[in-house]
C-alpha cells in the first residue's frame, strides 16, 4: 500500500494539471497544440512566471499532464516555441529529441553559456537567430533535414572554430554566421547553391572557404571584412555580386568546372 500511495505521489510530481493549455512536466513547460492527425502535441515553451532553465537540459519525446477529468494524457513533443530559452544564461546543454521538428525564432538567442546543442536528423527547421549570442557554442552538427539556415542563425555564435554546411541545406541567409569571431573554416558539401548577403561578415580569423560545384549565388557583402582569408575555391560560373569586399587580398583562389553530365547515346 506505501509503495503504491508513494508511486502516486511521485506521478503527481512531474505530471501536472493543464492550465490554460500549458502545463510544466519534468521540469520544462509545454504549450498544447492540439490533436493533429490523432496525436496530440505540445511545444517547449518558457516560463511564464520568469523562472529560466539551468544546467543540462533534456527534452522528452512525450510529456504528460491530467485533463479535467482527472485523465493522464499523453502529448509528442514537436517543437521549440520563440524564445523558449532564450537569455537563459546558465543553460549549459539541451538534448533534443527526435520527435522534435522545428526550432522556432530566437529559441535559444543570446544562451551565453550554452556549450553544446544536440538535434535530431530528423529536425526540419531551424529559425531566425534561434541560436545567435550563444558565445560559448564551439560546435555545431546541422541536421541532414534542414533545407535552409534563417537570418541570423548561428550570428555571434564567437566561440565557433569551423562549420560544414551539408548538401541537404541549399540556402544559407542574410547574416546568418555574421560575427563569429573565430570561425576559421567553412566547408559547403555538394548541393548548397544560395549564401546571402553578409552571412559570414566580420568572420575574421576566417581562413579556408570552400565552396561546391552545386553553388550558384554567393550575394553582397557575404564573406565582407574576412581579412584572413587564404584559401578560397569557388566555381567558375558562380554569381558573384561584391561579396569579397574588405576582405584584402586572397592568397590562394582556385576556379572549378561544373561538372557537366553528357547524355548517354544509343
Amino acid at each position: 500500500m506505501k509503495t503504491r500511495l508513494f508511486a502516486i505521489s511521485v506521478l503527481l510530481l512531474i505530471v501536472l494539471r493543464a492550465s490554460a493549455g500549458s502545463f510544466t512536466y519534468k521540469g520544462i513547460r509545454f504549450q498544447i497544440n492540439g490533436n493533429r492527425y490523432g496525436i496530440n502535441t505540445v511545444s517547449v515553451v518558457f516560463f511564464e512566471t520568469g523562472k529560466k532553465y539551468k544546467g543540462d537540459i533534456v527534452i522528452p519525446e512525450t510529456a504528460k499532464c491530467i485533463d479535467k477529468q482527472n485523465e493522464v494524457i499523453t502529448y509528442k513533443v514537436v517543437s521549440i516555441d520563440k524564445k523558449a530559452f532564450a537569455e537563459c544564461d546558465e543553460l549549459k546543454s539541451v538534448v533534443i529529441p527526435s520527435s522534435v521538428t522545428a526550432i522556432q525564432e530566437n529559441a535559444f538567442l543570446n544562451c551565453s553559456n550554452l556549450i553544446k546543442v544536440e538535434m535530431p536528423e530528423k529536425l526540419e527547421y531551424i529559425g531566425n537567430a534561434a541560436f545567435a549570442g550563444c558565445t560559448r557554442l564551439k560546435e555545431v552538427d546541422i541536421p541532414t533535414g534542414i533545407k535552409e539556415l534563417g537570418d541570423y542563425t548561428f550570428s555571434d555564435c564567437t566561440s565557433l572554430a569551423s562549420v560544414t554546411i551539408p548538401g541537404n541545406v541549399t540556402f544559407v541567409h542574410t547574416n546568418a554566421f555574421r560575427d563569429c569571431f573565430n570561425l576559421n573554416s567553412v566547408v559547403f558539401e555538394q548541393g548548397a547553391e544560395y549564401i546571402g548577403d553578409f552571412a559570414f561578415a566580420g568572420c575574421r580569423k576566417l581562413e579556408n572557404v570552400e565552396m561546391p560545384k552545386s553553388m550558384v549565388v554567393v550575394r553582397h557583402n557575404a564573406f565582407y571584412g574576412c581579412r584572413n582569408i587564404k584559401n578560397l575555391t569557388v566555381p567558375v560560373d558562380t554569381i558573384v555580386t561584391n561579396c569579397f569586399a574588405s576582405c584584402g587580398e586572397i592568397p590562394n583562389v582556385y576556379v572549378e568546372k561544373r561538372t557537366i553530365r553528357k547524355k548517354k547515346t544509343k
